[in-house]
């Protein structure tokens, strides 16, 4: 980009330099076939914005022997005649279709007949008489560029010429031409293309054949069948091939999938191609259902190299319908696709096919059970740890290193799903099996943070003062909600103390409501949390950033309930706010509007029995300043969201009544607060909220 930018600004400069010479098409024609790189690069951007009365003098430039004038005089050739192509520049585009259409005269350079028919496709419009290019389709030497040219610009007339070649020429380039259809896919091709596929060379049919099987027209199977039949044998597996493509069009056009059906079963039977009869078996298992398994599963027995084929095929294979089959068709499998199987039952992640599954594990032949652990793991499903875990207890020692395995990655998968109870079960899964100390440690670990019911007693046993120390808030607040859910209250209560001083993060409260809410209840909740949900609140007035908490409003810290602010033609009291919010978050918006550049107050009363130190808890939206009986403990002049303790102040709380007060401030968004009030170490304060 800086080297174009360059160039473009020294040739202007040098074009500026002299005001005489006018920059002019032939002066750009010439630079861009000259040796300045930069006055090339300049006449590259500045050409496409002449006349279209430029085309034709870019045509010398491409017999230059200079590469880069001659890729700079394409380009721009390129740019005129997409310029052309759009709607109200039809004469404009007839023009430069008329002059490059003269690059295929006889007397033109093979250079400038072979960029003319690359140049042509993006101009010619529909409509025009493409006989130069339909005479190029007889010369043995120009007529597949001829073709490819046409092929691309694919309008009537080109389609037109391409048929009527069809009667002229050799089988070579009727095939090429066929060909061609196929990719084109138009519907003026089906009946030249039809009239090949009847009575053409089997060559020819063939390539006719393959134009037509887009259509998905089951007229044509007949006559694709009897192609098969009546080649010769060294081309039965390419005219196979093609009643397959006819078959995959068919399966995905509505209303004829049993007719793909017919036809891939058919080919499965009857070819003598081991991978034609795989490409069938891929057909019945992309387009298929429950019907094929059997026909899937029957084609192994005779053949062992269509297994890879078939279990692609079983796994493409989807719904209860398709699962319950292959469970049906499974014990008819021979041994080295029953083994091969079980991947594919893995692969499904299907409760239904534990069963099986767990079974395969206990199989004398080692490539079964080594076949039967991989698919458990790759099921990730619960169920799977329990015949994990038990040969991993009492397997060999290759299949304990494989269970072992197994349940690591099976541990992993459900931690990174978020699947918690999982994730805690393949660790208990992994510590019974586990052979080293090492590895029963990380289990361990696993087993703390994900509790189950089942591994409490393990835990509880390795739970000393240090682990509980070392858990997170999240760590404990799950065994504390496992624990409750088996039924063992009192152990979980016992625990509950622990967690509030694990609270170390503003996402550590959001954890312990989600674990806590379904045992304690919302107000017993907010209470061991130390939530205020009583204030009254007064605002809004203006604020700015610039200001901080400079300015007083309300005679701050000194609080007087019953006092009026006039702010221009309002008049603000203190006004009783509550939230229901098990964080305590106060809402300014919904009381005071959507507003930006005010802050508001809040003041509420708490009283406890003895003095005591403590500690303010808060998260606002946005700034946020906090007195206590007077004092002002915590200010921070901050453009956030609400977070529960993003914030935290040591206080100190006299014996009997203190008072609280806050002041939130608000750029733009949204405007309110939370604050909560715990022990220094974040353990529950026995506070009371005073009505006044």
């Amino acid at each position: 980009m800086r080297l174009w930018l360059c160039g473009l600004l020294v040739a202007f400069s040098s074009y500026a330099a002299d005001p005489g010479a006018p920059v002019t098409v032939d002066t750009l024609v010439q630079d861009l076939g000259g040796a300045d790189k930069a006055a090339r690069v300049t006449a590259r951007q500045l050409l496409p914005k002449q006349s279209i009365e430029a085309v034709p003098k870019l045509f010398p430039l491409l017999n230059s022997e200079n590469p880069d004038a001659l890729w700079a005089a394409m380009r721009v050739l390129e740019d005129f005649a997409n310029q052309v192509g759009v709607a109200g520049r039809e004469k404009e585009r007839q023009k430069v279709t008329d002059a490059i259409m003269t690059l295929l005269a006889k007397e033109q350079s093979p250079v400038s007949r072979e960029k003319g028919l690359r140049l042509l496709p993006l101009v010619v419009p529909e409509g025009y008489d493409v006989a130069p290019m339909a005479a190029l389709l007889r010369d043995a030497e120009w007529r597949e560029k001829a073709r490819e040219s046409l092929s691309l610009l694919n309008t009537h007339e080109a389609r037109k010429a391409l048929a009527d070649v069809l009667k002229e020429t050799d089988d070579a380039f009727r095939v090429a031409v066929l060909d061609g259809f196929a990719v084109t896919k138009h519907a003026e091709n089906v009946k030249p293309a039809l009239a090949w596929a009847k009575e053409g060379t089997p060559e020819v049919r063939l390539a006719a054949a393959r134009a037509l099987a887009w259509t998905a027209d089951m007229k044509l199977v007949p006559l694709f069948q009897s192609i098969r039949t009546e080649v010769p044998d060294a081309l039965r597996k390419d005219a196979e091939d093609i009643l397959l493509r006819l078959a995959d069009n068919l399966a995905r056009s509505g209303g004829k999938w049993e007719y793909a059906m017919r036809i891939y079963r058919d080919v499965l039977k009857t070819s003598a191609s081991i991978p034609v009869r795989g490409a069938a078996v891929s057909g019945l298992g992309r387009y298929g259902d429950d019907t094929v398994v059997a026909d899937i599963i029957a084609a192994t027995a005779s053949q062992r190299d269509l297994e890879g084929p078939a279990l692609n095929a079983l796994r493409m294979l989807s719904g209860n319908a398709s699962s319950q089959a292959m469970l049906e068709a499974y014990p008819s499998a021979s041994e080295s696709m029953r083994a091969a199987m079980l991947d594919v039952f893995g692969s499904k992640k299907d409760a239904r096919f534990l069963p099986f599954l767990n079974e395969a594990t206990k199989s004398t032949d080692p490539q079964t059970r080594t076949a039967a652990v991989a698919a458990l793991s790759a099921s990730e499903l619960p169920g799977a740890v329990e015949a994990l875990a038990g040969l991993a207890n009492t397997g060999s020692a290759e299949d304990k290193a494989l269970a072992t395995g197994a349940l690591t990655a099976m541990a992993s998968a459900m931690v990174a799903r978020g699947e918690s109870d999982a994730a805690g079960k393949a660790y208990y899964g992994l510590y019974r099996a586990a052979a080293t100390d090492e590895l029963r440690a990380q289990a361990l670990e696993g087993i703390k943070r994900y509790p189950v019911a089942e591994s409490f007693d393990l835990i509880i046993q390795h739970l000393g003062e240090g682990d509980v120390a070392k858990m997170d808030a999240g760590t404990l607040a799950g065994l504390v909600k496992a624990l409750f859910d088996a039924g063992r209250k009192e152990e979980g209560q016992k625990l509950i103390a622990e967690l509030f001083p694990r609270m170390t993060a503003p996402g550590d409260v959001r954890k312990i409501v989600e674990f806590l809410l379904p045992i304690l209840g919302p107000d017993e909740l907010a209470k061991r949390l130390g939530v205020v949900r009583k204030w009254r609140a007064v605002g809004p007035f203006p604020w700015s950033a610039a200001e901080a908490f400079t300015k007083t409003h309300i005679n701050e810290p000194n609080v007087d309930l019953k006092a009026t602010y006039t702010e221009g033609k309002d008049t603000l009291s203190w006004k009783p706010v509550e939230t229901g919010d098990l964080l305590g978050v106060i809402d300014f918006m919904g009381s005071m509007g959507t507003l930006s550049n005010v802050s508001a107050y809040a003041f509420t009363r708490i009283h406890v029995d003895a003095a005591t130190d403590a500690q303010v808890r808060c998260g606002s939206d946005d700034g946020i300043k906090v007195w206590v009986n007077g004092v002002a403990v915590h200010e921070n002049n901050v453009d956030r969201g609400t977070a529960p303790d993003s914030d935290r102040a040591p206080i100190k709380l006299k014996a009997g009544d203190n008072d609280l007060l806050v002041r939130v401030t608000q750029g733009g968004g949204g405007w309110n607060f939370c604050l909560r009030l715990t022990q220094p170490d974040g353990r529950t304060l026995a506070f009371t909220p005073v009505d006044f």
